[in-house]
């Protein structure tokens, strides 16, 4: 009887210890596709990226308000026989979400990809940076 006493407290305490450290790590997470999402602290992280003939754009979404949100976007183009790459500069919100496009520079070039950068995060909580790739064919 002492043992399984023993035990429960171990489990009780390793489960306290596991939800706490949870509770206290920012949640971050890398992901090879066009979408991600991921909970921060019960509140919904959300991360995408899409891209068309001229451009990429990537969304980043947070379901609390008074916070920080970034995105950012990057569009791979080929111009020629030469890979050739944009970034766009970094939009932010304090609500809701925010999204940031980058362009292609010339007619001559063609978009093969896109690539977005997103965070959110208030107080010492933070998700990200976490990524999305998409590729146009």
């Amino acid at each position: 009887m002492k043992k399984k006493m023993v035990k429960n407290v171990l489990a009780m305490a390793l489960g306290t210890m596991i939800a706490a450290t949870a509770a206290l790590t920012p949640v971050s997470a890398m992901a090879d596709s066009s979408y991600v999402s991921a909970s921060l602290n019960g509140y919904s992280c959300t991360g995408s990226i899409s891209v068309n003939f001229q451009s990429a754009t990537a969304v980043t979404t947070f379901s609390r308000g008074n916070s920080k949100i970034f995105a950012t976007a990057i569009v791979y183009c080929y111009k020629g026989t030469k890979k050739v790459s944009y970034k766009s500069g970094p939009a932010s919100s304090t609500a809701g979400g925010t999204s940031a496009t980058a362009y292609k520079i010339t007619s001559e070039e063609e978009v093969y990809a896109g690539r977005g950068i997103h965070q959110a995060g208030y107080d010492s909580f933070k998700w990200g940076p976490v990524e999305t790739f998409i590729e146009r064919y």
